[in-house]
């Protein structure tokens, strides 16, 4: 039996800095828990000082400096770039 979330979104998303396996583990465990297995969702490496987005996302803002809000919005926008070139019509982030 499929989860709810399987059925509502065409893709799990977990946004997450990949270096920070400390907060990927406690994501692991509480997805667990509410009965989400591994192959529902996945992690996608969030943008952050030290993993850069692409030059498209910032190079119209004037005087750019990665910063964690920065590496949240446009990782936001990379999920959605993806689902849409993935043809999915829902995602779940």
């Amino acid at each position: 039996m499929s989860h709810i979330l399987t059925n509502i979104a065409g893709r799990i998303y977990v946004i997450s800095l990949a270096h920070r396996t400390d907060r990927r583990e406690a994501v692991k465990r509480e997805l667990a828990a509410i009965g989400l297995k591994p192959e529902d969702w996945q992690f996608f490496d969030a943008y952050g000082v030290d993993a850069p987005p692409p030059e498209r996302y910032h190079k119209a803002i004037p005087g750019f400096t990665m910063s964690g809000w920065y590496g949240n919005k446009f990782s936001h926008y990379a999920v959605i770039e993806k689902a849409k070139q993935d043809g999915l019509r829902s995602v779940l982030v």
